[in-house]
């Protein structure tokens, strides 16, 4: 009180304190003038896409679509007159995503269909509909993704480490499923969202599903980089099988965008991280419109017509680190996720046609057989010099002749009270006769050389 009733007598006290004053907001504003130059600097380096193409009449699939990067996409792309199916787990997030897209873009076609892609089942149930929906698919964009911490262990409904399930095999089915009618439909585009993290990856085939543990000092979510190295493998591999068929693959790196894998990784930071944070978001990280810019280049650019393979950053191709150079180890991931989600490897049968072709080599084996008994009697017969219908009917005249011999007495016995045996072999008979039963070639061969 004693201060403030001098500064109240002396003017001149006011003049540091309001220097200082000035000051601090100079300092502040000076501090937010040279962050938006340098956002805006950076900016000007992020990726745009300038394509004017039209996508009248064309399919695109997106997962994810109910938000961030995938919003943004169909969007763009519902813009450009395409029908866009918006694949996704929450369907109530999806159709209030449609709502806002339709906000900006008047009654685009925009289609919801439900998808978990942490559920295997999910991803058959919705390829079907969607095989039976539409007779073409031009553009595939495997979007959707989740970022976890490891910690929490989480798994798929199929057992599967969440983000081994979800960003890797759970698109890799999807895209195994639509692969034909994709391959069918001219100039076609498979597009997987993939991340610069693949750096830090690595594909540990004695340890896909980290039951053995990960390295938490090298690699910040090694789990997640495993699985972003993961779908540039995947890309690899599938565009060297559709080679030469005219679909396009494309796998990219969005860039460090803000959507809401990090909003979920930003609410567990503390006041101080977050307060640190700050500025990071404001200077290095894009918005969704910005993060989709990418993707949306993969899907319409007239640069990449006729390209069959490219990694892309900045709505340019780009160069791949070394680590996700290696051609054995994307086939050898191949056929290990192929095997994974139930499907058929090449060059291997599935449980099914290996059970077939038991059955029809146990078939061959048994006419194999029969075959070989049949020829053995006849060669058997044959040697004696005489054929099997001449050994017939001279075993009938012989009987024929014994029964000639007997007394008429045992001829008329015989002939009224048959034998226990007889009684047994004629009720045999007439009950294989009923029943439509006939005896093998073999077992008549049988029954000859037992005689």
């Amino acid at each position: 009180m004693h201060v403030w009733s001098g500064v109240g007598r002396d003017s001149r006290l006011w003049v540091p304190i309001v220097a200082w004053t000035m000051g601090v907001v100079g300092v502040l504003v000076g501090v937010g003038f040279a962050l938006y130059l340098i956002t805006k600097y950076r900016q000007r380096r992020w990726g745009k896409c300038k394509s004017m193409r039209r996508l009248e009449g064309k399919i695109v699939v997106i997962t994810g679509a109910n938000s961030g990067i995938g919003k943004e996409t169909a969007r763009d792309l519902a813009s450009r007159g395409a029908i866009v199916v918006l694949a996704c787990r929450n369907r109530q997030a999806a159709l209030e995503a449609v709502r806002d897209i339709r906000t900006t873009t008047g009654d685009g076609d925009l289609i919801v269909m439900e998808l978990d892609l942490g559920d295997l089942a999910s991803v058959r149930t919705f390829s079907s509909n969607l095989l039976e929906k539409f007779n073409k698919i031009d553009i595939l964009i495997n979007n959707a993704g989740v970022f976890v911490p490891p910690e929490e262990r989480r798994k798929t409904k199929d057992g599967f480490e969440i983000h081994l399930g979800v960003n890797h095999l759970g698109h890799f089915l999807l895209a195994h499923l639509l692969l034909p009618r994709i391959q069918s439909t001219p100039s076609s585009r498979i597009i997987i969202v993939s991340s610069s993290l693949y750096r830090h990856g690595r594909i540990d085939f004695d340890n896909l599903d980290a039951d053995k543990g990960w390295d938490v000092k090298i690699r910040p979510n090694v789990l997640y980089s495993n699985s972003k190295l993961a779908n540039i493998f995947h890309s690899q591999e599938l565009a060297r099988r559709l080679q030469g068929s005219g679909t396009g693959v494309f796998v990219l790196c969005p860039g460090f965008v803000y959507t809401g894998l990090m909003r979920y990784v930003v609410a567990n930071f503390s006041w101080i991280k977050k307060l640190c944070f700050t500025p990071i978001i404001l200077i290095y990280m894009r918005n969704a419109n910005q993060g989709a810019q990418t993707t949306i280049h993969c899907a319409i650019s007239e640069e990449l017509d006729g390209v069959e393979w490219g990694f892309l950053r900045e709505c340019k191709i780009d160069t791949l680190e070394k680590i996700a150079e290696d051609c054995e180890t994307a086939t050898k991931l191949w056929d290990v996720s192929m095997s994974l989600v139930g499907e058929r490897v090449a060059g291997m049968a599935t449980v099914g046609e290996r059970k077939e072709a038991v059955l029809e080599e146990q078939r061959a084996s048994l006419e194999e057989r029969e075959a070989y008994v049949d020829r053995d009697e006849r060669e058997l017969v044959e040697d004696e010099g005489i054929t099997m219908e001449e050994e017939e009917e001279e075993e009938h005249e012989a009987v024929v002749e014994d029964k000639e011999e007997l007394p008429e007495e045992e001829l008329s016995l015989d002939e009224e009270e048959p034998s226990s045996a007889d009684d047994d072999d004629e009720l045999l008979v007439n009950r294989s006769l009923d029943e439509g039963k006939s005896l093998l070639p073999h077992q008549h061969l049988q029954g000859h050389k037992s005689k």
